[in-house]
């Protein structure tokens, strides 16, 4: 978009047709017979489905829901919801300007051409942070936010496995872990309980500065020190986010940034509102950690949320060809009940 304009268009050979992502082999498929078709799809799998109720996400279909998972990118709804409780808070102005700096530069993010100090609005940063998942986004963010607000969001919103998303790392410094310690040094990582990660952190980690290489692939790391955390935690994340004042200035940001990317065909039509985050994490022979997870509200339906999260342990790549259709089929489903 420049201006308002769209100034692009691109289409993708073989994306689905006549409004819908399901897949014949999930037409009509249950719920359980869905799980089965998910846990298809990698050695680890959860999913789960769940109908909100006074923020308490109340399950229609639990696929080992309550065990921890690498969530990928997911971990960006908990950035999102320490954003607005900062707001909420007034420590932060809802127009607040960011500005850009190479220091939180992130390799492949879509902003890191920007000239430095370029003043970047908080809005448009959480519209890109979910929107296309832009992790130089994302560590601005969370510079602005810190680590404190972001790990008390994790308790405000009923994170369970608090523990293993502490301390709440930055994309840079998660990165680090992965492609920049010592293979030695990262497996200590993952290994650690929260003060010595803390000061592996602080000594470590954080004198790195960006990314700028990948002189490592620490397989352990790769794995046992990602972001993780149980689809009831991701469902939560949206429980919590649900509970800001839908006329307040936090709740517009939430709101836009949540629903900037919905993945799915025709499901604006049927929802009031629908918010989505997925993620995946990767090594040279594709994605090891993939998922996905959605937000579907109405008035007359209520708030359902679909969450899958799949990943290989020995770095092998999950098939995720048919995880879209799946969800697709659950919010058919869940849309009908």
């Amino acid at each position: 978009m420049d201006g308002g304009l769209i100034t692009a268009f691109s289409t993708t050979l073989g994306f689905p047709r006549g409004g819908s992502n399901v897949a014949a082999g999930e037409a009509g498929a249950t719920l359980d017979q869905l799980a089965t078709t998910a846990g298809e799809s990698a050695a680890r799998t959860s999913m789960l489905v769940a109908r909100i109720d006074n923020d308490r996400c109340l399950p229609l279909l639990d696929k080992e829901a309550g065990v921890p998972r690498p969530t990928g990118s997911i971990f960006k709804l908990w950035v999102l919801g320490s954003l607005a409780e900062e707001i909420r808070a007034g420590r932060i102005s809802p127009s607040a300007m960011v500005p850009f700096t190479n220091d939180e530069a992130v390799p492949g993010s879509a902003l890191n051409s920007t000239a430095p100090g370029t003043q970047i609005s908080i809005r448009d940063l959480a519209n890109l942070m979910l929107g296309i998942s832009d992790n130089t986004s994302t560590d601005l963010l969370l510079e602005l936010v810190g680590r404190d607000r972001a790990e008390q969001t994790l308790r405000t919103f009923g994170n369970r496995n608090r523990e293993l998303m502490t301390p709440f790392l930055k994309v840079n410094e998660q990165f680090h872990v992965f492609w920049s310690l010592s293979p030695s040094l990262a497996t200590e990582y993952a290994a650690a309980g929260d003060e010595e990660q803390r000061a592996i952190l602080t000594n470590s980690i954080e004198p790195l500065g960006p990314v700028t290489a990948f002189p490592q692939s620490n397989q352990v790391a790769l794995y046992d020190s990602s972001w993780t955390a149980s689809a009831y935690d991701v469902c939560q994340a949206y429980a919590g986010l649900r509970k800001f004042d839908n006329r307040s200035d936090e709740f517009k940001i939430i709101e836009e940034s949540a629903g900037a990317e919905v993945a799915l065909l025709s499901v604006r039509n049927r929802w009031d509102r629908v918010w989505q985050k997925g993620g995946s994490l990767a090594n040279n022979d594709g994605n090891y950690v993939f998922t996905l997870s959605w937000m579907f509200e109405s008035d007359a339906k209520g708030a359902f949320v679909v969450v899958i999260m799949a990943s290989n342990r020995d770095g092998t790549p999950v098939d995720s060809s048919s995880l879209f259709s799946v969800a697709a089929r659950a919010e058919q489903i869940v849309f009908n009940r």
